[in-house]
């Protein structure tokens, strides 16, 4: 295989590919890249703020103006099946009075669609914790009117019931990928699309190993999938599904990041920001990114006034920043707000 040429970063946080060397030349020492800083904000945030939870969803609405939340629960466990709009300008929580909402869950997927000029939220599967159920059913909420509807698709196999899967929106279609259920770990690829009302399971050649808990974000035409738990280890791999061809693509050349589950992800241009996470034995608190502009883990100095350390939290990138809620730690269940400018 041809060798790649090393990757650098510039002082602007930009990726250049430096020429490879000529056969047999001697190699050169030249002084790495300074790493870039991190500056968290953590605002206490205002109005009416969420009870600590952790397994929710959080998408951004296409203004840029706000993070939607849904649902979620506590160690008790307490399901939710609220929904709150975080206002980044002021960051000001309101909680929004919706009409017919789902039931409770946790570990559901969700992702923001924009249909004839109006954001509508989509939600898919999740579990009742406290029951012990399984869901399969697809709701949307109409961003406008507040009203939710469940979706009867007119065409093509609703995906198995799932918890702890993954779900990524682009155009007028959804990919759900993964999750695990009372059979096991799923590694299967659906996809939902809003404009024609069907499912569809495509034939996407050889794919990642079936998992959960895995961190999920779209870059212009590709789905990448990061992480998660297998059958028998953590993983610390990463997948692109290009959802133009139906294909996935192992991405070997990005390399992996240190084994872990329940983390989460977040895009803000061609950045993949994935924060925190656990691997089993202490929780991670640290901030990945990954350029996919090339194909690089960008080295990062350690973050000020980070939050604490978390799993099974929101990430959500809106505008120029990311938006990290909730989750838990082995101890607590947290509520707080962390906001990352793009480094």
């Amino acid at each position: 295989m041809e060798e790649l040429a090393p990757i650098v970063v510039d002082s602007t946080g930009a990726c250049q590919q430096q020429e490879a060397p000529p056969s047999g030349a001697e190699p050169t020492s030249e002084a790495p890249a300074k790493p870039k800083d991190s500056k968290w904000r953590r605002p206490k945030g205002d109005g009416q703020i969420p009870a600590r939870r952790g397994g929710h969803a959080a998408a951004a609405s296409s203004d840029g103006k706000r993070m939607v939340l849904f649902g979620g629960a506590d160690r008790e466990p307490t399901p939710f099946n609220d929904v709150y709009a975080l206002h980044l300008r002021d960051v000001r929580w309101e909680k929004l009075k919706t009409e017919d909402a789902p039931s409770v869950r946790s570990g559901h997927a969700a992702a923001m669609l924009q249909i004839e000029g109006c954001d509508h939220l989509f939600v898919f599967g999740g579990q009742d914790y406290k029951k012990g159920e399984y869901s399969n059913d697809l709701h949307v909420l109409n961003m406008t009117t507040l009203r939710w509807s469940q979706v009867e698709a007119a065409a093509g196999s609703v995906p198995a019931p799932r918890t702890s899967h993954s779900c990524v929106g682009l155009g007028t279609r959804l990919f759900v990928f993964g999750g695990s259920n009372e059979e096991g770990l799923l590694g299967d690829l659906h996809v939902f699309d809003a404009a024609n009302n069907n499912w569809t399971k495509p034939e996407c050649g050889e794919g990642p190993q079936a998992r959960e808990m895995h961190a999920c974000a779209i870059v212009d035409t590709k789905m990448y999938v990061i992480a998660g738990r297998g059958a028998e280890e953590l993983l610390g791999d990463v997948w692109l599904f290009d959802t133009e061809t139906l294909q996935w693509q192992d991405s070997e050349d990005f390399g992996g990041i240190s084994e872990r589950c329940a983390a989460a992800a977040a895009t803000v241009g061609g950045k993949i920001y994935l924060y925190g996470g656990t691997n089993g034995v202490a929780v991670i608190g640290d901030m990945e990114i990954l350029d996919t502009g090339c194909n690089s883990w960008l080295e990062i100095k350690p973050a000020k006034k980070a939050p604490p350390a978390r799993f099974a939290h929101t990430a959500v990138g809106i505008g120029s920043e990311v938006v990290v809620f909730g989750g838990i730690t082995f101890e607590e269940d947290l509520n707080d707000i962390g906001i990352l400018p793009d480094c």
